[in-house]
């Protein structure tokens, strides 16, 4: 009896052992599932983190899973002010082009903080006017050498600000700037007094819709006044669509005296609250590159937008990122759809202060980001970014 006895207090002592572990499991598994639902998929698990602020993790959005078709809107609340702890890591080889505005002033942060994400930044501080005697350079007040110094330290990114034509009396004053040096004399000062690395120049392609022949003389005269002080120049470029303005044949004209085609291939629709077609942008390396692929076609920076639109009953306004944070959390969407025509994400609510009308909103997502970063490795072009104030955090784990 003292033998079954004991054998008893052995078994019994095993299986409660064998209880005990199973049941401790399950309470593991069932932690892990809820601390899933809680995190979405792709978080770290640190439940220390503060969503509220930006943060760093181990692992950039690719290997976290984050750059999918389908996810819940909860997950953008709870990712996007995440980035890849090593922010000199860089996915993409080509150049990229930032711009910072002046008005979105987190995008000087992201430009400081990402910087080795970026062969180039440029700063939107300058405007090119014209007072119907002469040419005037304005923006200096944006100037700010303490953050360019912040950009270059430890890096090798280049500061390349904006120049942009800008007013209504360049319509008939441009044709004849043109003709004589005194504005290119005016920018190479201008960029020698700043110490800027080159610039942007922006506005002179649309005035030239007939006679291209004086704007391409000018640029050709100005690229070589800022290539003997080795300095680089670029210019903005619109899609092929509109108008005509920039094609093939332009893009060979120009090609020797530039160092990159800035091409807007955002803005395409925002009346539909479109911003990007993937179908679109590639007809558009397509129209400009027309079976190029030598040495010159990483001079096109293939346009990528960081904001969206909406569309309402009187107009379309601009989506900006913390717009699109905002209408995520007051709305909550159960969903965001995947266009498979135009590759947007994109979701709708109802608007009560216009009677409950159904407005659209699409912005960019890692998915949409993703997707055109591919299509300019695999047409070998390089890529610019309108603009990086205006976007998430997570987007810079992609360049």
């Amino acid at each position: 009896m003292k033998s079954i006895s004991k054998w008893f207090s052995i078994i019994l002592i095993i299986v409660i052992v064998t209880l005990n572990v199973t049941s401790s499991k399950k309470i593991g598994d069932r932690n892990k599932d809820s601390l899933d639902s809680v995190l979405e998929v792709g978080d770290d698990g640190d439940l220390a983190v503060d969503y509220s602020q930006p943060w760093s993790t181990k692992k950039n959005v690719v290997k976290r899973n984050l750059v999918r078709e389908n996810f819940r809107p909860s997950s953008i609340i709870k990712n996007y002010l995440s980035y890849y702890e090593d922010t000199s890591k860089r996915l993409f080889d080509g150049n990229v082009l930032a711009y910072v505005t002046p008005w979105n002033k987190h995008g000087y942060e992201i430009a400081e903080r990402f910087k080795h994400k970026f062969t180039h930044v440029s700063p939107v501080w300058h405007q090119i006017k014209w007072d119907g005697k002469k040419t005037l350079i304005q923006g200096d007040n944006n100037y700010d050498k303490k953050w360019i110094d912040s950009i270059r330290d430890g890096s090798q990114t280049k500061v390349v600000p904006r120049y942009q034509f800008d007013g209504q009396n360049w319509n008939t004053a441009l044709a004849k700037v043109v003709l004589d040096d005194i504005l290119i004399d005016q920018l190479i000062n201008d960029i020698k007094k700043n110490d800027y690395d080159g610039l942007v120049l922006e506005g002179i392609v649309p005035y030239f819709k007939i006679d291209k022949k004086p704007r391409n003389q000018f640029i050709e005269r100005l690229y070589k006044k800022i290539q003997s002080i080795k300095k680089q120049l670029f210019i903005v470029v619109p899609p092929i669509d509109r108008g005509q303005l920039f094609t093939n044949e332009d893009f060979h004209s120009l090609v020797s005296f530039v160092d990159g085609f800035s091409l807007m291939t955002y803005d395409y629709d925002p009346s539909q609250a479109s911003v990007s077609p993937l179908p679109w942008v590639e007809h558009n390396l397509r129209g400009v590159l027309a079976g190029d692929s030598g040495d010159n076609v990483h001079k096109v920076m293939m346009g990528i937008p960081f904001y969206g639109y909406r569309t309402t009953l009187k107009d379309s306004p601009a989506v900006l990122g913390n717009d699109y944070i905002e209408m995520i959390k007051k709305y909550k969407p159960k969903r965001i759809d995947w266009s498979r025509t135009t590759h947007e994400h994109t979701f709708t609510y109802q608007d009560e202060a216009s009677g409950n009308t159904e407005q659209k909103v699409t912005y960019p997502s890692l998915l949409f980001i993703q997707e055109r970063i591919q299509l300019a490795k695999q047409y070998q072009v390089s890529i610019s970014i309108w603009e990086i104030g205006q976007g998430l955090d997570y987007f810079y784990d992609l360049l």
